[in-house]
């Protein structure tokens, strides 16, 4: 998709707004080349990476226990 065309610039505009869902309009502005944050918004995206890099490490570990259990020998 080239850069220029305005399909690229309405679907990236689109990606960060719904990423920015946490914070109001009043905490960023999205320009012709850049996407300016105060320092409000940059701690509601950090958190919202904290949260998703923890509901990755319970996922792991629950596949980690399945596995695991699955794969444990039977005795007789």
């Amino acid at each position: 998709m080239d850069k220029e065309a305005e399909d690229f610039k309405t679907l990236s505009g689109n990606i960060v707004i719904e990423s920015m869902q946490g914070c109001g309009k009043e905490y960023y502005a999205i320009g012709n080349t850049k996407i300016l944050m105060m320092p409000e918004a940059r701690s509601i995206i950090d958190e919202c990476m904290k949260r998703a890099a923890e509901k990755r490490s319970n996922m792991g570990s629950i596949l980690k226990r399945a596995y695991c259990t699955l794969n444990a020998p039977i005795f007789s």
